[in-house]
């Protein structure tokens, strides 16, 4: 059944399992827009993006890309903040990836910190 054929005000539970699997791209992020869209914030989002019985990892995680890039990482529970291992890593990796474009990635704290580029 699409998501077309759905009645207006289905659970949006029921509607995600409409959308496929999530096992190809399209799919996967068929899922991941409708989940950003009809959610009502991140662990709402998170939640309904595993709540298919396909692909979740790939849908969960292009919704977090997805809500991410939007609201970055003030947009996250802070309870799922607080657990987060190797936390400082991440967001100096992710502080790093925004930077980037707009900086020429050289010189001695870029090569100290990614040797290997």
């Amino acid at each position: 059944m699409a998501a077309t054929q759905v009645r207006v005000g289905a659970d949006p539970r029921t509607i995600v399992r409409t959308l496929g699997a999530g096992r190809t791209a399209d799919e996967a992020l068929q899922i991941a827009m409708f989940c950003v869209s009809v959610s009502r914030g991140v662990r709402d989002a998170m939640t309904l993006a595993v709540a298919h019985e396909g692909d979740t990892d790939a849908t969960a995680s292009l919704v977090g890309a997805v809500l991410g890039a939007i609201g970055g990482v003030g947009c996250l529970p802070a309870d799922w903040l607080g657990s987060l291992e190797l936390r400082a890593e991440i967001v100096t990796l992710a502080d790093d990836l925004f930077r980037a474009p707009a900086e020429v990635p050289d010189g001695p704290v870029w090569w100290d910190r990614y040797p290997a580029c």
